[in-house]
């Protein structure tokens, strides 16, 4: 056989490999009587099926299973004011003041970090960090936060939380006192 015919030889004994393979799987597949499964599990024939308003609902909720497993701010961390020289301020249960009108309980805040610079600015209040806009847990709503002091609002009330005096610089104690720590 000459060399020139050994590829065109090759090539058509491939096709017709190839098209016997799949003649002989295409008959083995309509000839269903004689399967028997692969790794010896056996299929249930009566299986349910779930009705389409199920299979609805449950691709609506298909979308909502991420955050109902890992909900939004679980792994998030807290904030360690401490390595910045925070010191939680313990505030008094009761203040009473002679005749002045007193906020409702959950108006008494304790401010312990204002900054402001230009239109950014937050605050710790209570012990928790917040940007201006942000929503405190009682529902209050952090208004306008100031180098020295932060307003907060709660349904009818506003009032301005004051910096506490025990989280003041050393330069601000200078400039309140004249002295220097």
């Amino acid at each position: 056989m000459k060399r020139k015919n050994l590829r065109l030889t090759a090539f058509t004994l491939m096709v017709f490999s190839l098209a016997a393979v799949g003649l002989y799987t295409f008959t083995n597949l309509t000839n269903a009587e004689g399967v028997r499964p692969a790794f010896g599990w056996k299929t249930s024939a009566n299986a349910s099926v779930p009705s389409p308003d199920v299979i609805e609902e449950m691709e609506q909720l298909n979308g909502q299973l991420p955050s109902l497993a890992h909900p939004p701010g679980s792994d998030t961390p807290g904030v360690n004011l401490a390595l910045f020289g925070y010191e939680p301020i313990k505030k008094p249960k009761h203040a009473t003041q002679g005749k002045k009108v007193l906020l409702p309980p959950e108006m008494n805040y304790s401010l312990s970090l204002a900054f402001s610079a230009g239109s950014t600015g937050f605050c710790v209040i209570d012990g928790v960090f917040y940007e201006e806009g942000s929503v405190l847990p009682d529902g209050a709503r952090v208004v306008t936060i100031e180098p020295h002091r932060v307003l907060v609002g709660h349904h009818q009330f506003k009032h301005w939380v004051p910096l506490a005096k025990k989280a003041q610089s050393g330069d601000e104690k200078e400039k309140e006192t004249g002295e220097r720590a």
